[in-house]
């Protein structure tokens, strides 16, 4: 009863199909920031350079089987890039360019007012024993499974995690003959 809830659709007789809800955040990415930035710079009608910076913070709120079983996740998200270009004569030019990006996602995070459950709690909650020997702890619902019902789990579940980093870069010479 703290996670299977009541049934709210159907017959008094109806024993399965007998529930829905609709999940309080309409897609998953509920809330983003985003911020860009570019600086441009001439040093000589020969010489000029811009950076760019840009960063992405989405907030997810994911769905689970059930109302209670939703999960939340965070993503940091940075690219940066700088650009040189030389003209040395009207027929030959040169452009360097140096970048890169970055990306950190995290789960479980209260976001805006939402909690993702937390596995050995829920153990505890629902009075399982003898499933935790070693009395782990995690983010998310535990993988439950009972017949009739819909699978219970959390949505997307997992720790911390550096997803990508990377650096490039280019110089790119161009001879007009």
């Amino acid at each position: 009863s703290n996670y299977i809830p009541r049934p709210n659709i159907g017959g008094p007789n109806a024993l399965y199909d007998n529930y829905q809800f609709v999940w309080a955040y309409p897609g998953d990415q509920y809330d983003a920031d985003v911020y860009i930035g570019r600086i441009d710079h001439t040093f000589s009608n020969k010489d000029s350079i811009y950076g760019r910076f840009s960063s992405y913070f989405p907030k997810y709120i994911l769905a689970g089987s059930y109302p209670d079983l939703g999960s939340s996740r965070t993503r940091t998200s940075y690219s940066w890039a700088i650009n040189e270009t030389h003209i040395f004569s009207p027929n030959l030019l040169n452009s360097f360019q140096f970048g890169g990006n970055y990306d950190w996602v995290e789960n479980g995070q209260p976001l805006n007012g939402f909690i993702t459950p937390n596995g050995a709690d829920v153990v505890s909650k629902i009075g399982l024993q003898g499933v935790n020997p070693g009395n782990l702890s995690g983010e998310g619902f535990p993988d439950m499974n009972i017949d009739g019902l819909p699978s219970m789990n959390a949505a997307e579940q997992g720790g911390t995690s550096v997803d990508g980093k990377n650096l490039s870069f280019t110089d790119d010479v161009t001879w007009v003959k």
